[in-house]
C-alpha cells in the first residue's frame, strides 16, 4: 500500500463478530490468570462520524469469587486526524469485579489521554484525507488517502 497514490479503504466487520473476538481475546486471558470468563456484552455508540466509544461488560468467576466488570474507552479524531483516547478505565460491579479492576485498571490508565497520529501511514508517502465512523449492526471504517 506504501506504492498507492490514493484511494479509499472501508473495513467491516459484524458487532456479532467484534464480540467473539473480544470473547476469545479475554477467554485466553482469563485462562492464564484463573479467570473463567461466563459471559461478555460489548457496546458501542457514536456520537457523530469521528469518535468512537466502546463499553465491554465481562462476567465470571475469579477462584470461587462472582465476577463482573466493566471496560470503557473513547477515541476523538481531531481535524489534524489525531486519535486522542479517554474515559479508558476497569470498573468492577461487584465485589469480586472490584478486586480484579483494581489490576486492570492500573494497567489502563497509562491509555487514558493518550494521542496518537493517524494521518500518515508508515514511511510518510501516504497521508489520511477522510476517515469515518458508523455503528449500525456492524463497524465501519472509511478511509481516503492519497500521497
Amino acid at each position: 500500500m506504501t506504492d498507492a497514490k490514493d484511494g479509499t479503504v472501508d473495513f467491516v466487520v459484524g458487532l456479532a463478530d467484534v464480540r467473539s473476538m473480544f470473547f476469545a481475546a479475554m477467554k485466553s486471558a482469563g485462562d492464564k490468570a484463573g479467570y473463567h470468563l461466563s459471559d461478555l456484552r460489548v457496546e458501542f455508540a457514536s456520537d457523530d462520524s469521528k469518535n468512537l466509544a466502546v463499553e465491554v461488560h465481562v462476567h465470571g468467576w475469579w477462584l470461587l469469587l462472582p465476577t463482573s466488570f466493566r471496560i470503557t474507552a473513547r477515541i476523538d479524531i481531531d481535524e489534524r486526524f489525531d486519535a486522542h483516547l479517554s474515559q479508558v478505565a476497569c470498573h468492577g460491579e461487584d465485589i469480586g469485579g472490584a478486586i480484579v479492576a483494581g489490576f486492570i485498571d492500573n494497567s489502563l490508565k497509562k491509555y487514558d489521554g493518550r494521542v496518537m497520529p493517524l494521518a500518515s501511514f508508515p514511511g510518510g508517502k501516504i497521508k489520511i484525507r477522510d476517515l469515518q465512523i458508523h455503528i449500525d449492526d456492524s463497524l465501519r471504517l472509511y478511509v481516503a488517502f492519497s500521497s
